[in-house]
């Protein structure tokens, strides 16, 4: 039974693409990077994958993706999550990604982008994987810095499936990003939103 769930074709509609970070693959992107991380072993690493509520979540999450720092670590962290996801029988996955959190630490979009694209085209050419791009907006950041975000991402636009909203959603409403949807509304881009407390990333 436990093959013939295996081999069953699956799509995955919820993915956070910087979420899905293992952690023997943040300590080899820590290492490549010369980045000191807070755990001593990958052991101590899992043991910290213990969260009780949304925020303890996301505060693994953000720590994590610090490790992120050039085109190369995108990639590699988009196709070994889409090499894992193949191998349970997926064959969709609609992947959402942060580039706020990373244009916050220095990373360019351009960095991001030619990253994850990368790993997207040779996901679709080379394991029978389709991949959704999902640009995610912070709740927790400014909606300014969301619609300037829209827009920088021109070159980008044609490549993106949806834009979202995504992070810590208390005291942060959906309202407050009605121009970014109106606009994302205007270049034709399908709109999400997580909605749902704790219980959403």
């Amino acid at each position: 039974m436990h093959e013939f769930l295996r081999t069953l074709p699956k799509v995955e509609l919820h993915l956070h693409i910087e979420g899905s970070l293992e952690p023997e693959l943040m300590f080899a992107l820590a290492q490549r990077n010369g980045i000191e991380l807070p755990y001593a072993t990958v052991q101590e690493a899992k043991d910290a994958y213990h969260f009780s509520d949304l925020q303890g979540f996301l505060d693994l999450y953000f720590q994590g993706m610090s490790v992120l720092r050039n085109e190369e670590d995108f990639y590699d962290l988009a196709m070994d999550y889409f090499k894992r996801a193949r191998g349970e029988g997926v064959v969709h996955i609609d992947m959402h990604f942060d580039p706020q959190a990373h244009l916050q630490r220095g990373v360019p979009l351009e960095v991001v982008m030619a990253g994850l694209l990368k790993a997207k085209q040779e996901a679709e050419e080379t394991l029978d994987l389709s991949v959704g791009m999902i640009m995610a907006f912070l709740r927790d950041r400014p909606a300014d810095e969301a619609l300037h975000v829209l827009e920088q991402a021109a070159p980008y636009w044609k490549m993106l499936d949806a834009i979202g909203l995504d992070s810590a959603e208390q005291n942060n409403p959906p309202v407050k990003f009605v121009e970014v949807f109106d606009r994302a509304k205007q270049l034709g881009l399908v709109r999400v939103a997580h909605a749902g407390g704790g219980g959403a990333c």
